[in-house]
């Protein structure tokens, strides 16, 4: 037996043993779901997805190889795929990225009242931004994927996706600078 759980639940799955699926569900799902969440899907269908995800990667579990990604990586590929063709086909409006929690900040009153003019303004420039630019960022900042990581999953370059991410921050802080100018 391996003394990894993922190979060991990876091996299982492949064998057909439905203890290898179980596992392998409930240590990935919720990354799966939020990423498809992240691409712009309410969450009854993300539930739907995040399945359809699963059932697509146990069909195609005996092709995953460990030296080309790691499983999270092979299967936010599939997650991302099957998202971007539920939206090609459904049209769906995309949606802003979840709030960060800060509950574990002690500041003053002051002090938690810009920090939630900032969050608002963030989450205000995030919801203009287009669709493959919130996922970047949801991938990145949210999922805490390498940019090597995220170009697998977007089977793209990473130092494309690194000059991306910066066009991407420049383009947020305009558009918060912006919304500044305007309210005062």
């Amino acid at each position: 037996m391996s003394k990894n759980p993922i190979e060991h639940a990876i091996r299982l799955s492949c064998q057909g043993d439905e203890a290898g699926y179980e596992s392998l569900f409930e240590t990935f799902s919720a990354v799966v779901y939020r990423l498809i969440v992240g691409m712009g899907i309410d969450s009854s269908e993300a539930e739907e997805l995040t399945q359809d995800v699963f059932l697509n990667a146990f069909c195609a579990i005996k092709t995953y190889d460990a030296r080309r990604a790691s499983f999270l990586t092979w299967l936010l590929r599939i997650a991302h795929n099957l998202t971007l063709n539920h939206l090609r086909i459904s049209r769906a409006q995309l949606v802003h990225l979840e709030e960060s929690e800060m509950d574990n900040i002690t500041t003053t009153e002051e002090e938690e009242t810009f920090l939630e003019e900032e969050t608002e303004a963030l989450q205000h420039a995030i919801t203009r931004l287009r669709g493959e630019e919130r996922e970047l960022l949801q991938m990145f900042y949210y999922e805490n994927l390498s940019l090597k990581e995220i170009a697998y999953v977007t089977d793209s370059n990473a130092q494309a996706l690194a000059n991306r991410l910066s066009r991407i921050r420049k383009k947020l802080r305009r558009i918060i600078e912006t919304g500044r100018d305007k309210n005062n």
